[in-house]
């Protein structure tokens, strides 16, 4: 069991990391979970490398204890069994499409046309990133469909890139046309942004009418397979955010062991926006913060890239690590 005191320490940075200032209901009650053993030892009953803050407040979201704050200690404890099954039973599945307007100025980069596997990829929202319009701002506009993603960025596109395939990795991957599955999805939004979850449902209405391939299964098993059967004339894309973050560590170990051996075989395009620290080449202190970075193999040749810090929710880019 995860120590209650490290639980603690979650719920702390979370709030003071990823709520302050952005959501002011998940900053509170975080805190408040943080000063409470009882509802933090409800957490430990997660699977390993689920035991996190957006775990326990998505549950409660799932189950209604959103809709009166001030009891919200009491409706936790109230439905305390079907609270427990969720947390033991579930994970989290944050399809954040807007991490989509920090993916696209990167996604420019490599040669095209581009072939794109998305390790984590839930119900593959992201892999549909050139279906969706973008405000970077100052007039700054990029495609007419919806939802439109805004974003404060130092890297702004003028187009979309060529992409000849798209697939989907992921252990539980989400299936857009199962109204229970986007129901979960949703309750992984945190619930006073009515935004995102608006953007959330354009975006899972513009995957039912042509959703991309997703292929249930650990990554290091089934990556070499999808990798082989992409076209020499296509250039391989592998990217991933905040997916990375919670594999356990011998799995983070086989996981770069597996794209330096694909690097070595075939030219390709590594991309992360992960916690600082948890993608090594990346020369950035460590910090709260989100690393947007590239890491590119040419004729076997490896070179790595730091290219900026990001909202883990895609709200804003700057190019320049700090």
């Amino acid at each position: 069991m995860t120590d209650v005191a490290e639980l603690a320490r979650r719920f702390v940075s979370f709030a003071e990391v990823d709520c302050r200032g952005y959501s002011p209901l998940y900053e509170s009650l975080s805190l408040q979970i943080a000063e409470d053993t009882e509802l933090l030892g409800l957490l430990a009953r997660a699977r390993p490398g689920q035991r996190r803050p957006v775990l326990f407040l998505a549950a409660a979201n799932y189950l209604g204890g959103m809709d009166d704050v001030d009891r919200f200690r009491a409706f936790c404890f109230d439905n305390r069994d079907a609270l427990i099954e969720i947390i033991e039973t579930r994970a989290t599945q944050t399809n954040e499409v807007g991490r989509s307007a920090v993916l696209l100025p990167v996604l420019l980069r490599p040669p095209e046309p581009l072939a794109l596997v998305e390790v984590g990829a839930s119900a593959g929202l992201n892999l549909l990133f050139d279906r969706y319009g973008y405000d970077y701002g100052d007039g700054r506009r990029l495609g007419t469909g919806q939802p439109v993603l805004r974003c404060t960025s130092a890297l702004v596109p003028d187009r979309f890139p060529h992409v000849a395939s798209r697939v989907g990795i992921d252990r539980e991957p989400v299936d857009v046309h199962n109204d229970e599955a986007v129901r979960w999805l949703r309750a992984c939004v945190f619930a006073d942004q009515a935004e995102r979850v608006e953007r959330l449902e354009q975006a899972v209405a513009v995957a039912r009418r042509d959703p991309p391939a997703l292929v249930a299964g650990d990554a290091l098993d089934t990556l070499p397979a999808v990798a082989a059967g992409i076209p020499d004339d296509a250039h391989l894309v592998v990217f991933h955010t905040w997916v990375v973050t919670y594999f356990l560590r011998d799995e983070r170990a086989a996981f770069f062991a597996l794209l330096d051996e694909m690097g070595g075989q075939r030219d390709l395009t590594w991309i992360s926006a992960e916690a600082p620290g948890v993608v090594p080449g990346f020369d950035v202190d460590r910090g709260p913060m989100t690393l947007v970075g590239e890491i590119t193999y040419r004729a076997g040749r490896k070179t790595a890239t730091a290219l900026g810090v990001c909202h883990p929710h895609g709200a804003w880019l700057n190019s320049t690590p700090v």
